[in-house]
């Protein structure tokens, strides 16, 4: 993707409701990895330099592991299809715009 995240999926994502307003207005392909969509969403708005200025990861001090996830295993087979859709779209879209 060419942004440098270590975890998409932890931790709270903030934004300015004018951005927030474009990455949320259309729906999500998957309910489960929406967090690398919005990271496509915010990449097809901005060049990887507007991105490092706009974007910040902290780190969570402290993590609380669940044992009792609710995700079926079967998802994880439906991830992979949804992140290679996402990855399909998002490509497509950033470099019919360059």
């Amino acid at each position: 993707m060419g942004v440098e995240v270590y975890d998409t999926q932890c931790g709270c994502k903030v934004f300015k409701r004018e951005l927030a307003q474009v990455i949320f207005k259309e729906q999500f392909i998957s309910k489960w990895l929406f967090d690398v969509e919005l990271f496509f969403r915010i990449k097809r708005l901005y060049n990887a330099d507007q991105m490092s200025k706009i974007a910040r990861e902290i780190p969570l001090k402290a993590w609380v592991d669940k044992d009792d996830s609710k995700v079926k295993m079967t998802y994880f087979l439906k991830m992979w299809l949804d992140l290679y859709r996402i990855n399909k779209l998002y490509n497509v879209r950033i470099k019919k715009s360059v």
